[in-house]
């Protein structure tokens, strides 16, 4: 299983949530992503991930 993690920076700020206390590694904080589905692409999954948690569209840049 593999997973993408989108880091948002904007000037010399980074953007990270707190997971739900219902979560594996709860109230923990991360950066948002999540797993990548069969079929499906990085950049596609971090879309969609980004889309899901925190209700931003969002153009991948740089893999890191």
């Amino acid at each position: 299983m593999y997973g993408v993690l989108g880091i948002i920076r904007r000037h010399d700020r980074l953007l990270m949530i707190q997971r739900s206390a219902t979560v594996r590694v709860p109230l923990a904080w991360c950066f948002p992503g999540g797993t990548i589905e069969e079929g499906e692409s990085q950049e596609a999954a971090l879309i969609r991930e980004m889309g899901e948690e925190i209700h931003v569209d969002v153009t991948p840049g740089e893999l890191l």
